[in-house]
């Protein structure tokens, strides 16, 4: 919530996610076009995780994204792996674009332009003192591994 835009806070957001856990990674594909970015949320170390703990993850991103710029802003698509509920209405109103459901992967895919977005309450002083920390916790928690960006 500290950086100036939301690709300086994507790519915070990666490098520093271990710090919250690592029970859900993001890996991003390589952007298409430099246009999208479609991220995928695959826990390859996880237990089986219900389809809530995915809902939840993409909601939560969406979510971030428009309190931390104060836009509406809104994926391009989403898709779930688990079979399509019975009733979908709620899942495009909090995602706002089109939800697939029985594919081969949970991703979401972003129009790359969003990362230009700027961060309303961005504090470059509150940034320099938590990015202190998260390096000084990373450091000693063991090597850091390689973590994706969530845009």
């Amino acid at each position: 919530m500290n950086c100036k835009n939301l690709a300086e806070a994507a790519e915070k957001s990666g490098r520093y996610s271990r710090i919250i856990g690592n029970l859900n990674r993001r890996q991003s594909a390589v952007p298409l076009q430099q246009i999208q970015s479609h991220l995928t949320f695959t826990p390859p170390h996880a237990p089986k995780m219900s389809r809530h703990c995915f809902e939840a993850a993409l909601s939560s991103n969406v979510h971030m994204m428009r309190t931390l710029t104060g836009v509406n802003l809104s994926p391009l698509e989403v898709t779930f792996i688990y079979p399509e509920p019975a009733l979908t209405a709620e899942y495009e109103r909090i995602f706002c674009c089109p939800v697939r459901f029985g594919q081969k992967e949970n991703t979401m895919t972003m129009d790359m332009s969003i990362g230009n977005t700027p961060v309303l309450m961005g504090n470059r002083a509150c940034w320099s003192i938590s990015k202190k920390y998260a390096q000084d916790f990373l450091g000693r928690n063991g090597p850091q591994e390689r973590t994706y960006p969530i845009l």
